[in-house]
């Protein structure tokens, strides 16, 4: 979580937004194969985080570099995964996410949720395949505050994603059948 009370905004610098490449994987989008596209800096400083140097890092890679990459996998790969750090704080990723799906790729965008006007357009430009909202904790548990506007932005980002019966994978699957239960009586 963010230690500071510093609220932490959307990188305006995305001329290199891509911290790494994962070039294949079978794990992260299910039964597709794909790639990885691990995005610098994240609006949440987790003590859990398993990505801190990509959180805390800076990008080394260019979208050209990565369309350059998928060229090369039209036809091998079937989705590219939008992961990080925070993917969509990055200014440019709807640009990014529709140059992907020209290609021909199915999209998966790993996400906190706090961005949901961002996840709002992707959404209604039918731009994402599937999403993997990570959940962080009940409202009660973030603070400072910075931490508990993320709180209430992830809370609208699912309940858009719940509305339109999106597929959904949760990634804090415990901490979200509590809320869910407290707040919908589900």
């Amino acid at each position: 979580m963010n230690t500071n009370n510093a609220l932490i905004l959307p990188k305006e610098n995305a001329s290199k937004p891509i911290y790494s490449l994962t070039p294949f994987t079978l794990l992260d989008y299910p039964h597709k194969s794909a790639c990885i596209l691990w995005f610098a800096g994240c609006n949440m400083r987790c003590l859990y985080c398993y990505n801190p140097e990509i959180v805390l890092g800076k990008g080394s890679l260019s979208f050209e570099n990565i369309v350059s990459f998928l060229h090369t996998r039209k036809n091998l790969l079937d989705a590219v995964v939008f992961s990080g750090g925070e993917c969509v704080l990055h200014k440019t990723i709807i640009s990014l996410i529709i140059e992907v799906k020209k290609m021909g790729f199915l999209v998966k965008i790993d996400t906190n949720g706090s961005s949901p006007n961002v996840m709002q357009q992707l959404l209604s430009q039918k731009l994402i395949n599937y999403i993997a909202l990570d959940f962080k904790s009940p409202k009660s548990n973030f603070n400072p505050l910075p931490n508990r506007i993320c709180m209430i932005l992830s809370k609208k980002t699912l309940d858009l994603i719940l509305k339109l019966k999106f597929l959904l994978k949760f990634e804090r699957l415990i901490i979200l059948i509590c809320y869910l239960k407290k707040t919908y009586g589900k």
